[in-house]
């Protein structure tokens, strides 16, 4: 969920007959936005992480 999307999403896209241009802006957004939101996206899950969480 926080980590960029893929660089072969480009493949598929251009397999599909996508638009290519919004899938590498997509690529290189997601890739500059991933130092943010993959800490803040695993702090706002941590509490499932919690022992308490387990025995459910």
């Amino acid at each position: 969920m926080a980590v960029p999307v893929a660089a072969g999403a480009t493949v598929w896209t251009g397999r599909g007959d996508g638009d290519q241009p919004t899938m590498a802006g997509l690529v290189v957004a997601s890739t500059l936005l991933s130092p943010v939101a993959v800490p803040l996206t695993t702090s706002a899950l941590r509490p499932l992480l919690s022992p308490e969480c387990a025995d459910v």
